[in-house]
């Protein structure tokens, strides 16, 4: 059985709970592990006002005893803060709606296409939901299965590329591990292992704000030691790169997925043919692309 999740809540609603299924027990995970990624979450430079307002402490309702997962599903839970300011309009049985009523959808975001589904004449009950604070709760269940992959001895990285045009310099030839240990060794506001960037950055994003506006960017993930047969050559919905990309996009800001340097090969007219090889001290390995 694969893992599950479902996540519920508004942006601005009493709170967002969550719940990932398919754990197996054992899984040690403590209550610091939580903290530590939602500070990794809140710390990247130019982040809004909600960051002071929100602790994103996370409640464990359920699948975690004494420090290690049961078996059963995993249920958690963010309390908003910022629902004390909002329950006159969001609250589950006061009549307050028009306090908080948005009637001009938002470019670019569900807003629109979300009240016309529903039949509403309210874009915030669409905003709110759509909104990114989701993956405040994401962020969360990710915890027992990051646990469960480095107890497998599968270890990842996240990384900024780009902001704004203007894109990092990183060397993804060296060992994932060293990219991870410069990427940590950085600032914790941008997640690069190029240090000399971060200035550049800064520079666009306060332009950006000062001008009311917001800048692109582009991120990596990347995993090492992952077993072979991953997802299924079988069926189209199966396939390990149509799972993952179907994950990544439904996050509010994503557009675009490549997998490997899939941009910059699709430009190219010609490359070195990808070769595989093996030996007793690596294994296998693919020696291009």
């Amino acid at each position: 059985m694969g893992l599950r999740y479902l996540t519920a809540g508004e942006s601005h609603g009493p709170a967002l709970s969550g719940i990932i299924d398919g754990l197996p027990a054992g899984i040690e995970i403590a209550q610091s592990d939580f903290t530590r990624l939602a500070e990794k979450r809140w710390a990247g430079y130019g982040r809004g006002k909600r960051k002071t307002i929100e602790d994103d402490k996370v409640e464990i309702l359920s699948g975690i005893v004494e420090g290690k997962t049961i078996g059963s599903p995993v249920g958690l839970l963010i309390r908003n803060k910022d629902y004390s300011s909002r329950k006159g309009y969001m609250h589950p049985f006061k009549q307050n709606r028009e306090a908080g009523k948005i009637t001009v959808p938002l470019p670019g975001h569900a807003d629109l296409a979300g009240a016309m589904k529903f039949g509403l004449d309210d874009c915030r009950m669409i905003r709110e939901r759509a909104s990114a604070r989701e993956t405040a709760m994401r962020t969360a269940l990710s915890v027992p299965a990051r646990n469960m992959l480095l107890e497998l001895g599968i270890d990842f990285t996240c990384l900024v590329e780009a902001i704004g045009g203007i894109s990092a310099e990183i060397d993804y030839s060296l060992e994932p591990a060293r990219i991870k240990e410069l990427t940590e060794a950085g600032s914790a506001a941008f997640l690069t292992p190029d240090a000399e960037v971060c200035l550049k950055w800064e520079k666009i994003i306060d332009e950006a704000r000062e001008q009311k506006r917001s800048l692109g960017g582009t991120g990596c993930v990347i995993f090492w030691n992952l077993p072979f047969g991953l997802g299924s050559h079988t069926q189209h919905d199966e396939k390990l790169d149509a799972i993952l990309a179907a994950r990544i996009m439904s996050l509010p800001s994503v557009k675009g997925v490549e997998f490997g340097r899939a941009l910059a090969l699709s430009k190219s007219q010609a490359g070195a043919a990808d070769k595989i090889s093996f030996s007793p001290e690596r294994g296998i390995v693919r020696e291009t692309n």
